[in-house]
């Protein structure tokens, strides 16, 4: 928000002993030098503009771009991992589904179950193992939310460019009512601000890596194949091993930090 300078002070600079009829006006010099100190937009690195909108609370690390700024109060979700029509999920990351088809169905309901459309959501990389635009963007618009991409190491050009993103980051930090998160689609031995409270959320482990103090795993084989909030994601670090929060959905193969 740019500096808004009191009236009378600027009245005070601008005027002269004896006024000319060409001379500035306190309202002409208040303008100019609002103009002047405007700030410019921010600028939105290493993130980029998807649909002609402003990727909200993006930014990269410090001394890489301006920021970090502020959230505004909204609902924001994280999830990871999804893997949308990987056959080998299921047996690799054990997901008690029949077929691909039926685990890419699951994973929508429980998404949508989770996710208002006016959410904010950040997946934190491997959405889907496909190459094809349109199969991304049909998964894109099948899912609630405003929606960004972290990338992971399995998200392909397919995935980078569909329409539907919000936003595209290898990483990003937010801030979240003063708590700063850093969002990588892998775990990091280390970051910003570690020793003063800051968060890493990630995926790629599936649950099954011991994690360091105030690091998580937010990939759907460790919440229940749903998209899971801050304040339960910190609250609850191992979610229920016996059933789903969900009726009818079976619970994960494979708990976090067994």
């Amino acid at each position: 928000m740019g500096f808004e300078p009191t009236t009378p002070t600027l009245a005070r600079l601008c005027s002269t002993p004896e006024p000319h009829p060409q001379s500035k006006t306190a309202d002409d010099c208040y303008a100019k030098r609002r103009r002047r100190l405007q700030p410019a937009e921010p600028t939105l690195c290493p993130a980029k503009r998807r649909n002609g909108q402003s990727p909200a609370m993006a930014w990269a690390p410090r001394g890489a771009c301006k920021g970090p700024e502020s959230a505004p109060a909204m609902t924001v979700l994280f999830t990871a991992d999804t893997h949308f029509g990987h056959a080998g999920a299921l047996g690799l990351y054990h997901r008690p589904f029949a077929s691909v088809a039926a685990m890419d169905a699951a994973l929508i309901e429980q998404w949508n179950r989770a996710v208002a459309p006016t959410d904010e959501i950040y997946h934190l990389g491997d959405f889907a193992m496909t190459s094809k635009p349109e199969r991304i963007e049909a998964l894109l618009s099948a899912l609630h939310g405003r929606k960004h991409l972290i990338t992971g190491n399995n998200d392909r050009a397919g995935a980078l460019d569909a329409r539907g993103w919000s936003t595209v980051a290898p990483y990003l930090e937010l801030d979240a009512n003063g708590v700063l998160l850093v969002l990588c689609h892998y775990a990091l031995r280390t970051w910003r601000d570690m020793a003063k409270g800051a968060l890493n959320l990630h995926g790629h482990s599936h649950g099954r890596l011991n994690p360091l103090p105030r690091q998580y795993d937010v990939g759907v084989d460790v919440w229940n194949y749903r998209p899971v909030a801050l304040d339960v994601l910190v609250a609850r670090r191992r979610p229920p091993r016996s059933r789903s929060q969900t009726a009818g959905m079976p619970a994960p193969g494979r708990a976090a930090d067994d």
